[in-house]
């Protein structure tokens, strides 16, 4: 049984999260574009509006992962593999 690594748990949390998230921002864009065009101004702006949000949380999702690859990259091999010292 190998051990897992926190930040490896931590990324893949973080990337779910921004993908989930770019769905519901494309699909709030679906929903607002049908509303705008039915006439529904008011409920396609809050429902644009929740799209926008929704897709910039979701590249700030994606930016927060790629700077925990990057510290993590720096490591000369995977934290699983490195011996657990006591102090």
């Amino acid at each position: 049984m190998t051990q897992v690594d926190q930040h490896d748990s931590f990324d893949e949390l973080l990337a779910t999260g921004a993908l989930v998230l770019m769905m519901g921002a494309f699909v709030g864009g679906v929903v607002a574009f049908v509303e705008w065009g039915n006439g529904q101004i008011a409920t396609a702006m809050i429902v644009g509006l929740a799209a926008v949000l929704g897709f910039v949380a979701s590249l700030a999702y994606f930016v927060a992962e790629s700077r925990a690859e990057e510290t993590a990259a720096e490591l000369p091999f995977p934290s699983w593999l490195r011996a657990e010292v006591d102090a």
